[in-house]
């Protein structure tokens, strides 16, 4: 009787146990979540880099001035570590909205003359899910406004570009801002693309007319067919940052949708989005570089790819 009364103890026991364990879920087990919670998005991807930017010329004893351009501070890019040289010339760092200028001044400059800006810059990928469909609005702001008009490079108001607007969008689909900018990205995109600056290919105008273009040319034509459209868009100049030494700039869209800048690059065929080794150097239409004339002027930008976190700018060297 004792040992049957024993078992039946322990019998009560387990089974409350289990009635506790089963309730609340188990000591070692997360809670569900709630049933609106969305689970936590997935981290943007990050890619950091040293870079440099190194600028040589010569001279003959007269003074001289170089306006480059460099990399700025943005919601998907910071930079750190910068470091100029040498400190002999006078050197002043412009900070607008659009660009961020270093400017070197000499006078009675003689010989060959290297200049090198250096940091580590970090930029996150940023990718945009269009809806289907997204009305025109009736306004934008003010800031945004310069963005509807044409430019010297970017000739909205061409006949010519109007046309084919109308060619590429439907009239039905003509208050549709995702329609317009999808059509004027796909025929950007399929241009014959060329390779390196080409002048008298790079307005948006010119690219059309002869149907090959650089970034430049495939760039400035898309942000025009949208500002036909009445989309506000913008081009974006920078680096596609890699590890080696190169000499060639890049240029991508922005157009204002939904209330924000969304990122857009015919050449390589990134919609909606921008990879994380784009590194912004301006908004809007800025060579790298300008310089005294008359004077044997080259450059290159020299990078390595390092650990998110890590890094020390390089020399350059």
């Amino acid at each position: 009787m004792r040992a049957r009364a024993v078992v039946l103890c322990v019998a009560l026991i387990l089974a409350g146990a289990g009635i506790f364990m089963w309730r609340t879920g188990g000591a070692n087990k997360a809670a569900a979540p709630a049933r609106d919670e969305k689970p936590p998005a997935a981290a943007a991807e990050s890619r950091q880099f040293e870079l440099a930017i190194e600028a040589t010329f010569a001279v003959t004893g007269k003074t001289v001035y170089v306006r480059g351009l460099l990399p700025m501070e943005t919601d998907r890019q910071t930079i750190r570590k910068e470091q100029f040289s040498p400190e002999s010339l006078c050197l002043r760092v412009e900070t607008g909205d659009q660009s961020r200028v270093a400017v070197w001044r000499k006078s009675h400059a003689r010989g060959q003359q290297t200049l090198v800006y250096s940091c580590v810059a970090t930029a996150e990928a940023r990718r945009f899910d269009l809806p289907p469909r997204l009305a025109r609005p009736a306004s934008v702001p003010d800031e945004v406004q310069p963005c509807l008009r044409p430019s010297p490079e970017i000739q909205s108001d061409a006949p010519q570009v109007r046309a084919l607007y109308e060619q590429l969008v439907a009239p039905e689909d003509r208050d549709d801002v995702v329609a317009a900018v999808r059509a004027a990205f796909h025929y950007a995109a399929d241009i014959t693309r060329l390779t390196g600056f080409k002048k008298d290919t790079d307005d948006a105008l010119s690219c059309l007319t002869i149907g090959k273009g650089a970034c430049g040319g495939k760039s400035r034509l898309m942000a025009a067919l949208c500002r036909t459209a009445g989309v506000p868009a913008r081009t974006v100049g920078g680096l596609i940052l890699k590890t080696g030494t190169w000499q060639v700039s890049h240029m991508w869209v922005e157009a204002w949708i939904d209330g924000r800048w969304v990122p857009f690059c015919p050449t390589n065929g990134h919609f909606g989005a921008v990879p994380a080794t784009y590194l912004t150097l301006f908004y809007g239409d800025w060579p790298v570089f300008r310089h005294t004339k008359e004077m044997n002027f080259l450059y290159l930008f020299r990078a390595k790819e390092v650990r998110v976190g890590a890094g020390t700018a390089p020399s350059g060297k």
